[in-house]
Parts: structure tokens; C-alpha cells; sequence
């Protein structure tokens, strides 16, 4: 779950994307330079990533390793996974973002059979 703040920052994202898509919108209706739209639609690009590799990176690691403390805590060396989630551990801080989303996919399942996720 998002706290107070993570919400007000990726709805700020939202909002600034939704914005400029507007922008567009009605760029294409007055029948605006396709080269003018173009460049707003970089700017959505630009938003987006923003949005993405700043904002969703952030709360996606913090989610992992969330789900990564709660693992180890419910593997006291015993479990089948024990040694995936010790890799894990260890590759965390140099996990891409498409890992880390990779990988929490892969874990989460795991956790919820067992009741430990949010």
C-alpha cells in the first residue's frame, strides 16, 4: 500500500501526464503542425518516463524489499526457496527495474501461500 506521500507524488505524475495529453487532444482538434504535436507528445514521453524510472522505481524496491525481509523472516533456512531468496539478497542493489518487477512477481505468489504478504 502507498503511503500519504507516495500517492501525492505519483498522482502529481498522473495529473501532469493527463494534463498534457489534453494539450494534445486539443491540438489535434484545432488541427495543429504535426511537428507541434509531436513535440508534446516527447513531452508525455518524457513525463512518463519520469514517472516510471523515478517515482515507480522507488516504490518498487521498496516493495521488494519489503517482500524480501518478510521472506527471510519466514525462512529460517529450511523452506524451498531458502537459497533463492539468499541470491536475491545479494542482487538486490544492483537489480535493474525490470528485475526487481521480475522478481517481486515471482515472489509474491510464494509469500501469499504462506499468508505473509500485505
Amino acid at each position: 500500500m502507498l503511503s500519504r506521500k507516495e500517492k501525492s507524488v505519483l498522482k502529481k505524475q498522473l495529473n501532469a501526464i493527463q494534463g498534457q495529453l489534453k494539450a494534445i487532444e486539443k491540438m489535434v482538434e484545432k488541427d495543429r503542425d504535426v511537428e507541434e504535436i509531436f513535440i508534446q507528445c516527447k513531452a508525455v514521453e518524457g513525463i512518463i518516463q519520469k514517472a516510471i524510472y523515478g517515482v515507480m522505481d522507488e516504490l518498487l524496491r521498496k516493495k521488494f524489499a519489503e517482500v524480501l525481509v518478510k521472506a527471510v523472516n519466514d525462512c529460517p533456512g529450511e523452506c524451498p526457496n531458502c537459497d533463492n531468496i539468499e541470491v536475491l539478497k545479494k542482487q538486490f542493489a544492483n537489480m535493474s527495474l525490470k528485475e526487481v518487477h521480475k522478481y517481486l512477481f515471482k515472489l509474491n505468489p510464494v509469500l501469499r501461500s504462506k499468508n505473509i504478504d500485505n
